[in-house]
């Protein structure tokens, strides 16, 4: 019996689809915060080797705050993405990140019911490869 456990454990252990990388195609974000500055801010770092298709990331705040100062750095390397969010209104807003060409995000975005913001991010005709961003975001108090 333990010899057989032990064989279907090293069997999991040593599967490809239990391994710690996501797929080529999801958009991963790696946050760190700055709690001991003004506003606690966020750092993140977005990337994807491909983007066939919308994808959605999403970044919590934690606040109570009802809205976020984002700054953004995107680049892809292949192919034109669009990045769409949503300004304090609530109305949809976009950029498009095209290859070769570093493009930046300033906004502000209402935060959601989860006190959080998210970004689309759509190929434009055809898939996206390389896509990175680094990701800024803060919330400070109405009136700051």
């Amino acid at each position: 019996m333990r010899r057989r456990l032990g064989l279907l454990l090293l069997t999991f252990a040593s599967s490809p689809a239990l391994a710690c990388d996501p797929p080529n195609n999801t958009p991963v974000t790696r946050c760190k915060n700055h709690p001991l500055e003004d506003y606690d801010p966020w750092t993140c770092e977005v990337t994807a080797g491909v983007l066939e298709k919308r994808s959605g990331v999403y970044f919590e705040t934690g606040s109570r705050n009802e809205v976020a100062t984002v700054w953004a750095t995107l680049r892809v390397e292949k192919g034109t993405l669009r990045v769409v969010y949503r300004d304090t209104k609530g109305e949809p807003q976009n950029i498009d990140v095209v290859a070769g060409t570093e493009s930046k995000l300033e906004m502000k975005t209402k935060l959601n019911d989860k006190r959080s913001f998210g970004l689309t991010l759509e190929p434009v005709g055809g898939n996206v490869e390389g896509f990175s961003a680094t990701v800024h975001y803060a919330s400070p108090p109405s009136g700051s």
